[in-house]
């Protein structure tokens, strides 16, 4: 019976896979063949995608750099923890 649930659910998850490919699909066809006036209605949107993408990189930007100086703190004081325990 597991085996029986265990197909039917890999038969399902194709199933589905398929439908978000075939609406995508209409999506992608429905973009393309309206491309003007959609573009119309985005070119507005466009720089305050910029400013939200440069935030976002901003944003990384400074936790990468603090996770850095933060594995350098660690690593000092680790090294230090290691020259007290030796003496």
């Amino acid at each position: 019976m597991i085996k029986f649930f265990k197909i039917l659910e890999k038969i399902v998850w194709v199933l589905t896979i398929i439908a978000i490919v075939i609406v995508l699909g209409f999506i992608v066809i429905a973009f393309v063949s309206h491309k003007e006036t959609i573009w119309s209605y985005a070119e507005p949107i466009i720089p305050y995608i910029y400013i939200v993408a440069g935030t976002f990189v901003i944003f990384r930007m400074i936790v990468v750099g603090i996770q850095m100086y933060l594995e350098i703190q660690i690593a000092d004081k680790t090294k230090d923890l290691q020259s007290i325990i030796e003496s």
